[in-house]
């Protein structure tokens, strides 16, 4: 079966990743791949792509390069998918077998696995339905197996005392790049002991941020990241506040405890996880030297009413902003006051540490979303523009007349191929001269060069006015477009556009919106 275009679609998962398996890297599958096909005559001459999801689970099919692939194919196309072996296509036994049994033939679409020795084209009595239907129903058990044997060695190491994270707690510090045991770190012990004597002293969470923005004390995360023990790219935020040292307060690590159990997976492709009771976590004594002792902790908690909870909070259905506004100058999130009738918003940092450049006056929430709601409806417009602009640059492209110029290029470099053997067989019974012979043999190949070129270069116009097809039906734009004529904003229509609202100043309000980097593309 000749193809037109082969699509190689490698993908290696972040478990993948941890575990360094070289076979399943995408330098060896790119190498495999390629290496099949140069050795496969009927490829001759396709178009060879490659798209490579990296850290990306194959337990779901929501992954950009699988979901770009599928987006360039079309019936019009001879178009082959060639993976390593199944469990790149997918771990998800039903929705794998769906694409292998159903979309793939419904698109015209050949399927090969290497490894699994498959070929959608044979003849049904010559593939391996049944074994396919096995290795799917494996691939799709291993990740839940996986996933339980890991929960119940870290459980394991857990009840032992180990330490689980890549990043120590603010206090203590990592010897000789082991990760399973704390160490004191003095510099932050000192700062961690001198929160929880002022607490003792009967000073307010806001009292003690206070003194240590007074003081100049680098937050947690900053202070992680000066020393190198915590990625840039973790967000921090620069002031203290009641909030950061109340957690401070109410960690157990502090008393010498090693702390694990406190949420567990659900999901693990989609990374869904739920806090467990502070009841039911693990906690292990002398698995690290102590900055305070166990009654001090127990005295702080006890200094709480037991009618104010401290884990489980979920967003208020009033605030419909939740999570999402930070501070654009600090980088905290902005406090929204619900149970007041204006829901002011403000920057707790301003409460806490007088000398930050934060906005110290309180912004109302019925102004943000009119500004919000406004913004909504330019993008709406903006995408529905875009959209009308990339069909009519489409129409403008003519995809059928370039298939159309394509074929009587194919029609004149096979009459060319013909040509060349016809001269060939003129020369052996001697009817034309070896001068003559390759002087026209010369014309005819410079002839065939041109026309490969010419082809080749019509294939990339048309994968390219394709791909553009594609944009007008952009995930981003669709998006916004769905929500055309919107005349109020909720919870859920906000947290689906954006992905944060930086707050300066009630004339400098920056929304970040997500899809943007689709959106732009598409506008592009």
């Amino acid at each position: 079966m000749q193809c037109d275009f082969v699509f190689a679609y490698l993908r290696l998962s972040r478990d993948d990743k941890e575990k360094m398996e070289e076979s399943n890297s995408i330098k060896n599958q790119r190498l495999l791949i390629q290496h099949f096909v140069e050795n496969q005559p009927e490829f001759a001459g396709a178009k060879f792509f490659f798209f490579v999801d990296d850290g990306y689970s194959g337990t779901t099919f929501d992954r950009p390069e699988f979901k770009r692939m599928m987006g360039l194919i079309t019936r019009r196309k001879r178009i082959c998918i060639i993976v390593k072996d199944l469990s790149r296509l997918g771990r998800d036994t039903i929705e794998t077998q769906n694409y292998i049994e159903k979309i793939f033939p419904f698109l015209g679409v050949r399927f090969i696995s290497i490894n699994d020795f498959y070929d959608s084209s044979q003849k049904p009595s010559e593939r391996k339905d049944t074994e396919i239907k096995f290795k799917n129903l494996i691939n799709g058990i291993y990740p839940q197996i996986c996933s339980n044997n890991i929960k119940k060695v870290m459980r394991k190491q857990a009840e032992m005392g180990q330490y689980h994270g890549s990043i120590p707690t603010y206090g203590y510090c990592f010897h000789d790049g082991v990760h399973t045991k704390l160490h004191l770190d003095m510099e932050a012990a000192s700062v961690v002991r001198g929160i929880f004597d002022q607490r003792l002293e009967g000073k307010t969470y806001a009292d003690i941020a206070r003194d240590l923005n007074k003081k100049e004390v680098e937050t947690p995360t900053v202070y992680l990241q000066r020393k190198g023990w915590a990625p840039e790219a973790k967000k921090s935020v620069k002031f203290w506040d009641g909030n950061l040292v109340k957690l401070i307060l109410f960690n157990p690590v502090y008393a010498g405890l090693t702390v694990r159990g406190k949420t567990e997976t659900r999901v693990p492709s989609k990374r869904e996880y739920r806090y467990i009771s502070r009841e039911d976590w693990i906690c292990v004594k002398g698995g690290h030297e102590a900055i305070v002792t166990e009654q001090e902790l127990q005295k702080i908690q006890d200094m709480v009413q037991k009618d104010r909870k401290y884990y489980g909070r979920t967003p208020s259905s009033e605030n419909i902003f939740s999570g999402l506004i930070r501070c654009g100058h600090c980088g905290r999130k902005m406090r929204i006051r619900t149970e007041y009738k204006e829901k002011p918003i403000y920057c707790k940092s301003v409460t806490t540490a007088p000398n930050a450049s934060c906005y110290p006056k309180k912004y109302k929430q019925k102004e943000l979303e009119e500004l919000v709601l406004i913004m909504i409806r330019q993008q709406v417009t903006l995408a529905e523009d875009t959209i009308k602009q990339l069909k009519k640059a489409n129409q403008t492209l003519n995809i059928p007349k370039l298939r159309y110029r394509k074929k009587q290029y194919e029609k004149k470099l096979a009459l060319r191929k013909q040509e060349k053997m016809e001269l060939y067989e003129q020369y052996a019974e001697e009817q034309i001269s070896l001068k003559d012979y390759l002087a026209r043999k010369q014309t005819c190949m410079e002839k065939t060069a041109v026309y490969q070129q010419k082809i080749q270069e019509i294939e990339a116009r048309i994968l390219k006015g394709e791909e553009k097809k594609q944009k007008e039906k952009s995930e981003g734009l669709q998006l916004f477009v769905k929500y055309k004529g919107l005349e109020e904003l909720s919870y859920e229509v906000l947290h689906e556009l954006i992905e944060v609202i930086n707050f300066y100043d009630p004339e400098h309000i920056e929304i970040v919106w997500k899809y943007r980097d689709e959106f732009l593309e598409a506008i592009g």
